[in-house]
């Protein structure tokens, strides 16, 4: 029969080796210090201390680009907007200014003032000229005329605009881009001679009216659309 030892009145704890316990110890540590680092890559670091590569770097030249020619047609559009507008609104005024001459001439019963529009300067009859008329010259070279001004060509007796953008303008005309308008009288010519004589022939009016047609375009030349 084999006797039992008697076993001891406390619990005995168990024993941990030395290298167990450093290396909850270090576990430990970890945790505390929000668990264990991860290595980074070499590579990565590598990229990461040079920046954009070559070709990241070509591929942001490519966009800034594309936005810059973007941009560039936006703003160029608003500026032939801006000169379409401004010819038109001259035009305006200038057909006001000849609508005030012929109403006071026909109240005035003066019809050798009406008889004298026909080929006239549209400018003598404005209380104001704009800064961008140049004045009455005897026929000069258009490309001579600087962009965005308006004269009168005394051999012609024609009103001329030259135009800045003639990229996004199409004329008949050869040589500098522009427009020609020309003061004629409306009338019924009935005696066909060409010109208006009171009593014979009935008065419409009088209107500026362009020499030769012509349109303002949307895009350049050589591509489609137009105003």
């Amino acid at each position: 029969m084999t006797l039992l030892e008697p076993r001891s009145a406390g619990r005995s704890r168990p024993t941990t080796s030395p290298g167990v316990a450093e290396q909850n110890a270090v576990q430990v540590r970890l945790a505390w210090m929000g668990g264990p680092r991860t290595r980074v890559n070499p590579v990565r670091q590598v990229k990461l201390n040079q920046g954009f590569t070559l070709l990241e770097l070509v591929v942001v030249v490519i966009i800034v680009s594309l936005a810059a020619v973007i941009a560039l047609q936006l703003l160029l559009g608003v500026r032939v907007d801006a000169e379409r507008a401004a010819v038109t609104r001259t035009l305006g005024h200038l057909r006001s200014g000849i609508g005030m001459h012929v109403a006071r001439s026909v109240l005035d019963d003066n019809w050798a003032a009406i008889a004298a529009l026909d080929g006239a300067n549209p400018m003598a009859l404005m209380a104001q000229v704009p800064d961008s008329y140049l004045g009455e010259m005897a026929g000069p070279d258009p490309a001579s005329v600087a962009d965005q001004r308006w004269y009168f060509d005394a051999n012609e007796r024609l009103l001329v605009y030259r135009v800045a953008y003639g990229e996004y303008f199409e004329s008949a005309l050869a040589g500098a881009p522009r427009a020609r308008f020309k003061l004629r009288l409306l009338y019924a010519d009935r005696n066909g001679n060409g010109r208006f004589d009171r009593g014979l022939d009935e008065f419409d009016g009088a209107d500026l009216v362009a020499a030769e047609p012509f349109r303002w375009l949307n895009k350049a030349k050589g591509t489609k659309g137009q105003y």
